[in-house]
């Protein structure tokens, strides 16, 4: 009797195949969440190396200030101490020029760390498949062996209560 109950027991626990595992491993691991992410951030640094650089405006100014430039030494400012000559203004503008293939070897740079990071993710999806899959083996032969070990108890009761009997 006590062999169907356990063997009942075991039949009725809901059974998840591999693939189910595997599949709601991939959906919830954040090393492979954080690889594809990877995998978008490669792809949009490719995109931003093919771009040409934007020119860069400056302006600045300085000796904001309720005195300033008195007694200034620049050109054209009058030197007396009570005289202002204003406040100092710059303006600049830069424009990079690449020479000598820089743009598309920066171009080719980043076409290989996108690859780098595909073949991270092919890379990590095969370890942890694997890990899943060894680590789902061992847990159905984990309970496999307790079913066993629970059916060889069950039969050494009933030696036990022959035994007592007799």
């Amino acid at each position: 009797m006590s062999l169907l109950t356990a063997g009942s027991a075991y039949s009725q626990q809901a059974q998840v195949s591999v693939d189910e595992v595997v599949a709601l491993f991939y959906q919830r691991n954040l090393d492979l969440i954080a690889a594809q992410y990877n995998i978008d951030q490669a792809r949009a640094e490719q995109v931003v190396a093919g771009a040409i650089p934007n020119p860069v405006f400056g302006f600045q100014v300085s000796e904001i200030s309720n005195n300033p430039n008195m007694g200034s030494n620049a050109i054209g400012c009058n030197h007396s101490p009570s005289v202002s000559c204003g406040p100092a203004e710059y303006f600049s503008f830069s424009q990079l020029i690449e020479v000598a293939g820089k743009r598309g070897l920066r171009m080719q740079s980043s076409g290989f760390a996108t690859q780098a990071a595909e073949s991270d993710l092919r890379d990590a999806v095969r370890i942890f498949s694997n890990m899943v899959r060894d680590a789902y083996f061992d847990l159905l032969l984990a309970q496999k062996n307790r079913w066993l070990a629970e059916e060889i108890a069950g039969h050494y009761r009933e030696i036990g209560e022959a035994t007592r009997c007799a």
